[in-house]
Order: C-alpha cells, then sequence, then structure tokens
C-alpha cells in the first residue's frame, strides 16, 4: 500500500536553555522592589511582605484551676498588646498571698482576643516577613500590583508524565537510590520545605512521613495507578493535599531516566519549583542570559514512527524499557526495537512512545 505512513505519541521529557513566562504571586500589600526591565537572577529579592501566621488559644481556668468567674482578675495585660516570649500574660495569689502562679505567653505575638464565658484568650503570632525572591534568571516583564510579578525567564524545565497538588517550591535534594522505591526511613527532618528527588517511586507509608516533615514536593521515577487515584483527593490532581508529586515516567515502578538524573544532580541545593498547569519541574537556567536559548517546544506531540527514534515501551513484559527502532512496518503496524545489549523485540506500534530530544 503505497503512502501508508505510522504515528505514534511522542513526548519530550525535558528542554534545556528555553524561555519561561514565569510569574510569582505577591503577597497582599507586598512591597515591590523592581521594575520593569529589571535583570534578575534567583536570588534577586522582588518583593518584601507580611504573612500571617495564625493563633494559638489557652484556657486560663484549666491552667490555673479556678472558676471562669475569676479568670479576668488575673490578667495583667490589656487586648491589643504585643507580648514577647516568656513575658506574664496572667498571674494569681496562692496560700493566702504568700505564692504566685504565673501563665508566661509561649511565643511572640499580640493578644488579641478574651472570651469570658470560657476562659479563653487567644494570642496571634507576629506577622512574618517574607521575601520573595525571583527564583529564575531572566528579566521583569511585568508587574500586577497586589497580584503578581512575571518574568521572561530562561529555565531549564523536566516533564512529569503524572504529578498531583499545587504549585510548590524549594530547595532541591536527593533522597534513597534510583532502583528501588524512596522509603520512610530514608526521610529526615532537614527535609522540612525541601522537594526531594529520588527512587523508582515512593511507598505510601514514606510519602504520609514525607507530609508530616513538610517536605513540599516529591519527584520520583513512577507511581502505583491505583495509590495515584487514592492520593490525589475528591477534587482531582489539582487539589492542596500538603504536599505534591511528580512521577516523571508516569505509572508502576521505574526509575528516573539516567540523563533526567543527572540534571537533577546538576541542580541539587538550588531553588525549584513545581508548576501544576504545565506539570513541569522547573530549574535555574544559565546566568548568560543570551546563551543558546530556545523557544520552549510542546511537551506532546504525534511525531511519524521511523528507524533510529528512541521509544520507550508502554505495554508488556518490557514495560518502561527504552530502545531504538530498527525496523518499521507500515503495513501490519508492527515495528521491530532494540535495547541495550542487542536484544531486539517486535511489537505493535501502540505500545510505545517515542522520546523526543528537544
Amino acid at each position: 500500500m503505497g503512502g501508508v505512513i505510522m504515528i505514534a505519541y511522542a513526548r519530550r521529557p525535558f528542554q534545556q536553555h528555553i524561555h519561561y513566562q514565569f510569574e510569582r504571586l505577591l503577597l497582599k500589600q507586598s512591597e515591590v522592589r523592581v521594575a520593569v526591565g529589571d535583570d534578575v537572577s534567583p536570588e534577586t529579592i522582588i518583593a518584601t511582605g507580611w504573612e500571617r501566621a495564625g493563633f494559638r488559644t489557652f484556657n486560663l481556668s484549666e491552667l490555673f484551676k479556678v472558676d471562669i468567674h475569676s479568670v479576668e482578675d488575673t490578667l495583667v495585660k490589656t487586648i491589643g498588646t504585643r507580648i514577647y516570649k516568656g513575658e506574664v500574660i496572667a498571674k494569681r495569689k496562692e496560700l493566702f498571698g504568700l505564692r504566685e502562679k504565673v501563665f508566661k505567653s509561649p511565643i511572640n505575638g499580640v493578644f488579641v482576643d478574651y472570651e469570658p464565658l470560657t476562659s479563653r484568650i487567644t494570642i496571634q503570632y507576629l506577622p512574618l516577613e517574607v521575601r520573595l525572591i525571583a527564583g529564575v534568571f531572566g528579566k521583569i516583564s511585568q508587574i500586577i500590583p497586589s497580584e503578581s510579578i512575571k518574568i521572561a525567564a530562561h529555565i531549564n524545565a523536566i516533564h512529569s508524565v503524572a504529578s498531583f497538588g499545587v504549585h510548590r517550591e524549594g530547595g532541591l535534594l536527593e533522597v534513597g537510590y534510583r532502583d528501588i522505591p524512596i522509603q520512610s526511613d530514608q526521610l529526615r527532618d532537614e527535609f522540612e520545605n525541601k522537594i526531594i528527588f529520588g527512587g523508582s517511586g515512593i511507598t505510601t507509608e514514606a510519602l504520609y512521613k514525607a507530609l508530616s516533615i513538610g517536605v513540599q514536593a516529591v519527584v520520583t521515577g513512577g507511581v502505583d495507578y491505583e495509590e495515584f487515584l487514592h492520593l490525589t483527593g475528591s477534587k482531582g490532581r489539582y487539589e492542596d493535599v500538603g504536599i505534591s508529586l511528580l512521577a516523571l515516567d508516569g505509572f508502576g515502578s521505574t526509575e528516573i531516566p539516567s540523563r533526567i538524573y543527572e540534571i537533577l544532580k546538576q541542580s541539587e541545593h538550588e531553588h525549584v519549583f513545581y508548576e501544576p498547569k504545565d506539570s513541569v519541574l522547573i530549574l535555574p537556567g544559565s546566568k548568560a542570559l543570551n546563551q543558546d536559548m530556545k523557544d520552549a517546544l510542546p511537551w506532546t506531540q504525534y511525531e511519524v514512527v521511523r528507524e533510529g527514534q528512541t521509544v520507550r515501551m508502554l505495554g508488556n513484559e518490557y514495560y518502561s524499557y527504552r530502545g531504538i527502532v530498527k525496523s518499521v512496518n507500515e503495513e501490519s503496524r508492527i515495528i521491530g526495537v532494540e535495547f541495550p545489549g542487542e536484544k531486539q523485540v517486535e511489537t505493535d506500534v501502540d505500545n510505545v512512545e517515542i522520546l523526543l530530544e528537544q
């Protein structure tokens, strides 16, 4: 049959040195420190703002073991007063005035409320100053007051086949080994507020431990399909479940490809970002603003199957194996794929995806 061609699904696992419109969201009442046209680097502070950090309540009746109606007389601070850790908020005489029992604030904050009916006082933490960094090399392209700062950035990006969670950012750290799932005993307190990478997957126990530690996101090779559905939450993969997950090669147990692992290792300890709308991990690019920069290409598309292409197996016992197309039979839709070690198999074209170079 003349003119028959064969096409297959294709994707780009990563792209390097590309242009990207990067957006940094502002806190309310932020002070912007840059102007449109300014060059920025990852550590450039582009805005500062204040973030409320919650509050704590204390029941003085229980603390002093007195009747609720007697509590108000113990207060030595008034509502609206700024209070520092260790400062006395309330005190009460005991043993006919021979002994004094005091309640000292365990935090720095503001005394914001007292409820006579419950004897509870509320101390609000002092606002925390937040310094917003650019996170990437680039140029400020737009400032939307009280909303966001947009940066015409140059980045490296890694695309994830399966992912869930909201925008995350943090220092990048390696954990575990490439060829086995991340285990809970490999996770340490120092991973708090970090994005970690490694493993051929992650156990459910380890993921919950990462959540309890305060890990921002986990980048790994694969994820069990049923666990993925369970973990995504009732609102789908964009729900904030406290942690984000990127399974770079999709479902099943599969280690992070060696080339991508090298890129991650090169960016270890740098500040990186997970962008859920594109399902990508963003890594800072080159400091040289015009050094071989390219426009980003589509992450997925369809391609004509040709000899010499790199493909990844999607079905049968060779799932996730990578190989080179050695033969193409358009009429039967069968292709020959050679794996490392010169082992060659024949498979239906629907069992592979083409892996594109940038």
